[in-house]
């Protein structure tokens, strides 16, 4: 064989080898670690979005609330009588409902659930946030829970709830609904009382509504930002995974060739002492037996395939009958006594040269 043959053979022996199954190993696994993160933070990037409408409708119902309480506290206030507030038909019961100023004005009473309806529905035509105030037993047909706001009722008598909250679709398009609960208040009895509440009942809720599109568009847009992102660093980790290719796969085309080189001396080696008259045999660095020429096959009986790869000193059991160490055991450790059974020896160098009778 020929020095360009073999190194076509080491060629063609690198394109599966250990250093392309490594390399596939860890692009696999850098690819399943930056999947699993992308994935990670899609969750993260949506549920952002979810997590900005709950900031915007936490803020809208505490608005709500505080608005409430200080009409509440003060009874009610008075507001001048128009189109958009005439006076409240559930509000007969009240002696001063409407009062008229020394100035001739005409104010009617709003009472915290008029209030809230109407700043309500001023948030809705200027913002796009639709509230609305339920009631476990209203005074407007209006305020009559819907079907979600009776779940949400039950979760807070039922489970305790202080907040319930689902994304669900509203005229076609992602908000979300949350609702608080409404406990009587002593303020509230001035209203309430003859409806026969208490204070710490269950009245009602507060719910707002509102639109995911905008938080989800920012979602959108970090998505893109994170997705480049993560594909970026992918592709600098593939980059890196290719170098470190590149320089295995060198090292193992030199180390392949050095095997091959390694196993063509040895061939020849074993050729050469295969065909010497005198009978000869080989060990490794193991000590295990390389080669076995066909002139000690006729000295000992055994055929060079039932020897070659023995080791444990059975070689010698053809020659004293059983294993014991040999003059090849001097090139590895030195042994004053092994040596003295030697009396035509000497040492040149890394050699070992000495004359041996063995009768057989």
């Amino acid at each position: 064989m020929t020095m360009s043959d073999t190194g076509s053979k080491v060629e063609r022996k690198a394109g599966c080898n250990p250093c392309t199954n490594l390399a596939i190993a860890v692009i696999l696994a850098w690819s399943a670690i930056i999947g699993a993160s992308a994935l990670w933070n899609i969750h993260l990037v949506r549920q952002s979005s979810f997590q900005l409408a709950h900031a915007e409708a936490i803020c809208s119902l505490d608005k709500d609330m505080v608005y409430r309480r200080w009409v509440a506290r003060h009874g009610g206030v008075y507001v001048p009588i128009t189109g958009d507030t005439p006076p409240s038909p559930y509000l007969l019961h009240v002696r001063e409902r409407d009062i008229t100023t020394p100035s001739g004005r005409a104010l009617t009473l709003l009472n915290p659930a008029y209030m809230t309806r109407q700043v309500h529905e001023m948030g809705n035509r200027q913002y796009g946030i639709r509230a609305h105030i339920t009631s476990l037993k209203p005074l407007r047909p209006e305020n009559v829970p819907d079907q979600w706001e009776l779940k949400s009722l039950r979760a807070f008598a039922g489970k305790g709830a202080v907040e319930f909250s689902e994304v669900l679709t509203v005229d076609g398009s992602p908000h979300l609904r949350m609702m608080r609960p409404l406990v009587t208040e002593k303020a509230c009895l001035a209203c309430h009382e003859r409806q026969g509440y208490k204070v710490g009942d269950l009245r009602g809720g507060l719910s707002v509504s509102v639109s995911m599109v905008p938080y989800m568009a920012i979602a959108q847009s970090n998505l893109h930002g994170m997705v480049f992102g993560h594909s970026f660093l992918w592709i600098l980790g593939l980059i890196g995974i290719g170098f470190m290719w590149s320089a295995n796969k060198k090292r193992y085309v030199e180390k392949t060739r050095a095997e091959e080189a390694l196993k063509e001396s040895e061939q020849r080696f074993a050729d050469v002492v295969n065909f010497l008259p005198d009978a000869t045999f080989a060990v490794d660095e193991d000590r295990k037996v390389i080669v076995w020429n066909r002139a000690i096959e006729e000295v000992t009986g055994i055929l060079a395939k039932d020897m070659l790869g023995r080791g444990d000193y059975e070689y010698m059991i053809p020659f004293y009958g059983e294993r014991r160490k040999h003059l090849l055991d001097l090139m590895w450790d030195r042994d004053p006594e092994l040596e003295a059974r030697y009396p035509y020896i000497r040492r040149e160098g890394d050699s070992i040269i000495s004359e041996v009778f063995c009768q057989t």
